[in-house]
């Protein structure tokens, strides 16, 4: 159980560090924005622009996409293991450890892809 714990806390930790530096709702608007840009009639008529808005709306939809996947996910493996332990089903407590390890690795690796590919660079809204 301590395990759980400290794994959980790793991951809430990771979570807590991308909105530390990525902040939610002005992406969530941003993204609506350059989502409407790209439904106009004339986007593609500046290539340049039209390339630059979507590079940034590439970004921001893999950023929002992946850090609600990670909340999710986490929250949904956090009622199976609860599950588990009430039903005093050993297996699927364990499925639930197992699948926390594998969001803990999927955390750590989308922290440091992001922080050495150079993405959040370019993004507006990310906190430096």
């Amino acid at each position: 159980r301590a395990e759980i714990i400290a794994i959980v806390a790793d991951i809430r930790q990771s979570i807590d560090y991308f909105g530390g530096i990525f902040d939610w709702d002005k992406s969530t608007l941003r993204l609506s924005e350059l989502n409407a840009l790209v439904a106009e009639s004339d986007f593609w008529d500046n290539p340049m622009h039209a390339q630059e808005v979507m590079r940034e709306r590439t970004h921001l939809e893999k950023a929002l996409n992946e850090l609600g996947d990670i909340t999710r996910d986490l929250e949904d493996t956090i009622e199976l293991i609860e599950l588990g332990e009430e039903e005093n089903d050993h297996n699927i407590a364990s499925e639930g450890e197992q699948l926390l390890k594998d969001l803990l690795q999927k955390c750590s690796k989308s922290q440091l892809e992001a922080l050495l590919s150079g993405e959040l660079d370019d993004i507006p809204n990310f906190r430096a």
